[in-house]
């Protein structure tokens, strides 16, 4: 496992890759202050880091780890373009939708 240091600015335009080549990764948004809502923490604040590069797009949360449930155990996800879509394509293959956006 590879471990990115260094500080992340949104004006830090490419991220150490492998053997010493560039990723070519963007920075698109460093929220020092995102809203605590979002991981079951209203009235707080966390860092979300977005990283888009040729590989894909990540979201990385920054916290003390301490979330309350079910936040915090999903371990990986991924964007798509229209939630609505998506959502339709699951539900015609059988899919329950448990809480709607």
């Amino acid at each position: 496992m590879r471990f990115l240091s260094g500080k992340l600015t949104p004006n830090r335009r490419s991220l150490p890759g492998a053997e010493g080549t560039r990723s070519a990764a963007s920075l698109p948004d460093d929220g020092l202050h995102a809203p605590g809502i979002e991981i079951g923490r209203p009235g707080e604040a966390y860092r979300r880091v977005r990283i888009d590069s040729a590989f894909g797009k990540v979201a990385v949360l920054v916290t003390d780890g301490h979330l309350p449930w079910p936040y915090g155990r999903e371990l990986d996800g991924y964007e798509v373009s229209s939630v609505q879509d998506t959502l339709a394509r699951a539900t015609a293959a059988g899919a329950n939708i448990l809480a709607a956006p």
